[in-house]
């Protein structure tokens, strides 16, 4: 199993390869610093795991959006709401209906 290189002086590579997979260098770095004992190949598989989860969850999202003509315009709806209320709370500006 490939293993990063351990850095020296405290500085860390742009990115790491590992097959055809490319990851930053922080992240690993991150998640060694919380983890000593774990290892890149571990890691690699908690981060495929996560992405399979998200990705299955965006897939069941988009496959129920698209279904439900209802539930697409309310979704649509309260997003347009949040927007215009972001915009009308937003102090930084002046006020002007869109």
């Amino acid at each position: 199993m490939l293993e990063p290189a351990w850095v020296t002086e405290g500085t860390l590579p742009l990115w790491m390869r590992f097959g055809s997979f490319h990851v930053a260098g922080q992240a690993w770095a991150k998640y060694h610093y919380e983890h000593p004992w774990g290892s890149f190949a571990e890691w690699l598989e908690r981060l495929e795991r996560r992405y399979d989860r998200d990705n299955a969850e965006s897939k069941k999202f988009w496959a129920e959006f698209l279904s439900d003509p209802e539930k697409q315009a309310k979704i649509l709806a309260d997003r347009t709401l949040r927007r215009e209320t972001k915009r009308i709370l937003d102090t930084d500006r002046s006020y002007t209906p869109a």
